[in-house]
């Protein structure tokens, strides 16, 4: 039974019961796999951003570019946003698994999601904050 209290037990299921944290090499693959899982979150996350920029470039050309008015079927519509909607299900799903992680209260598994993520946001995120102010 997993313990309501931050811990560092080597001995814990993490998602179900057949996945059980056995010895210091399952501990340390663990940490490893809950790293790589926060920052393939963050590059995703910073897929799903860029595609969703693609779209709003593509719905509103800049004055620079001058494309003729399309007049788009809901099909075309759905089929363009097809893409960012599997990419965002992907990322919530993906942000699900950290949480079931986190909620084992491992506070090492806690520790390596947030290392992950900061790595992700560190190297692999792409977004200019400065657009956004």
């Amino acid at each position: 039974m997993n313990s309501m209290a931050l811990h560092f037990d080597l001995r814990d299921n993490v998602l179900f019961s057949s996945w059980m944290i056995s010895g210091a090499g399952g501990y340390f693959g663990t940490i490893v796999f809950t790293i790589s899982l926060a920052i393939l979150r963050v590059v995703v996350s910073n897929h799903v951003f860029k595609l969703q920029a693609k779209i709003e470039r593509n719905r509103n050309p800049s004055e620079k570019k001058v494309q003729p008015a399309v007049d788009l079927s809901r099909f075309q519509i759905y089929m363009e946003r097809l893409p960012l909607a599997a990419a965002g299900a992907f990322e919530v799903f993906l942000g699900l698994v950290l949480m079931l992680i986190v909620m084992t209260f491992n506070a090492s598994l806690l520790f390596a999601a947030a290392v992950g993520s900061l790595i992700g946001f560190v190297f692999f995120d792409k977004k200019d904050l400065a657009q956004n102010c």
